[in-house]
C-alpha cells in the first residue's frame, strides 16, 4: 500500500499524490445544500469552537468556487475585508446575482440592522449605531451609545 504523505500547511493538507482527490466544481445548488448543512449543524450545537470548527469544513468547500452573490454574500458578511475578489469583477446581470435568493436561509431584516449597528458601534460611529439601535428598540444599547454621546 502506497504512503501518503501529509504536509501541514495552515489547516490544510497536501498530499504528495492527489490525483484522486481532484474536486470538481459544484454547481449553485450544491453550494445552497452545503450552507443549509452548515446552518444546521450552528442550530443543533452549542456556540463553541468545536462547532464553529465542524462549520468551516462546509464553508472552505464553498468558498473554493463561490460562483454565486448570494452564497457570496452569505459567506462575506462576517469577514473584515473591504473588498473581495468576487466584488471586484465585472457588474453581472441581476437575474445571475438573484438566482437561488430564496433557496438560502438569510437572516432576516432585524439582524441584519442589528449587526450594522454593533458594526456602525465598533468603528465608532456611535450616532449611527443609535440610530439603527432606537428603530429595532434594543434600549440597552440606547441607553450606552447616549452615555458614549453625553
Amino acid at each position: 500500500m502506497k504512503q501518503i504523505l501529509i504536509i501541514f500547511s495552515w489547516s490544510r493538507f497536501q498530499f504528495e499524490d492527489d490525483t484522486n482527490l481532484k474536486q470538481e466544481k459544484l454547481p449553485v445548488i450544491d453550494q445552497t445544500i452545503l450552507l443549509a448543512l452548515c446552518s444546521d449543524v450552528k442550530s443543533n450545537n452549542p456556540n463553541d469552537d468545536l462547532t464553529r470548527e465542524e462549520m468551516m469544513a462546509y464553508i472552505a468547500r464553498v468558498l473554493e468556487q463561490p460562483n454565486n452573490w448570494m452564497i457570496q454574500a452569505l459567506v462575506d458578511q462576517h469577514t473584515n475585508r473591504l473588498l473581495t475578489p468576487t466584488s471586484l469583477e465585472d457588474v453581472t446581470p441581476a437575474f445571475e446575482r438573484m438566482a437561488y435568493v430564496y433557496a438560502l436561509a438569510f437572516p432576516p431584516q432585524f439582524a441584519l440592522k442589528k449587526d450594522l449597528a454593533e458594526r456602525y458601534f465598533a468603528l465608532g460611529a456611535v450616532a449611527s449605531a443609535l440610530e439603527l439601535y432606537k428603530e429595532l428598540e434594543i434600549w440597552d444599547e440606547v441607553v450606552i451609545c447616549y452615555r458614549l454621546l453625553d
